[in-house]
């Protein structure tokens, strides 16, 4: 059995937040397997997306005492200076920063700010060259030998299952590397079969799946 994709260039921003998911994922999981001490120790103390609930619920009330804290410090240090009193410049400055810190830590306290990453910008560097008009014919095929890649110009090339390092499934695409190159597929484009069906098939292929579905 085979499971044949299309290629057709991907236009717009709707994918970017799922493609940014994706690098912070590989670049997690590519640090994790350097420095295995350092994570475990971040998992430990609540750090990462892999840490336990509980670890998970103990920094979040870390981050909320913090912000308390750092709340009232700047609104007692700016009051004053507010009301017209004449407290001095560094107090000044100390309670913007104190609030400003607290506002972080708020943010931080909830999984949106816990999870937010910096990725975006090279996701959208990478939808930027899937919406050149080159990558319209190109095919990629999961067979039972390997996948082969095919570009719209030129020779076929061999992918051994042996060699995907990461392959992650999102709401709407496929995405797989091999040490050198970041393929990325709509599920859009799967010309026969079902997604299902290709899930089912690629679980028995590699280890390395990885769902990020939600």
């Amino acid at each position: 059995m085979a499971f044949c994709f299309e290629l057709r260039p991907i236009e717009g921003e709707e994918l970017l937040g799922q493609l940014s998911s994706v690098l912070r994922s590989r670049t997690e999981l590519v640090s994790r397997a350097k420095y295995p001490r350092m994570w475990r120790s971040s998992d430990r103390l609540g750090g990462g997306a892999h840490a336990s609930p509980e670890a998970k619920r103990q920094r979040k009330i870390r981050y909320r005492i913090w912000g308390a804290v750092l709340l009232a410090l700047g609104v007692f240090l700016l009051v004053p200076s507010m009301s017209g009193r004449q407290t001095g410049l560094i107090p000044m400055l100390v309670g913007m920063l104190s609030l400003f810190m607290a506002l972080q830590a708020f943010r931080w306290s909830s999984d949106k700010g816990l999870l937010k990453n910096s990725f975006d910008k090279p996701a959208r560097q990478l939808l930027n060259g899937l919406a050149a008009p080159g990558r319209l014919g190109g095919r990629v095929t999961f067979a039972g030998a390997g996948i082969e890649l095919k570009p719209s110009a030129g020779e076929s090339t061999g992918v051994d299952y042996r060699d995907v390092d990461y392959l992650f499934e999102t709401e709407d695409l496929i995405v797989f590397t091999d040490g050198t190159r970041i393929i990325v597929l709509r599920k859009e484009e799967l010309s026969g079969g079902d997604v299902d069906g290709w899930r089912a098939f690629i679980v028995k292929k590699t280890d390395h799946y990885i769902d990020l579905r939600g």
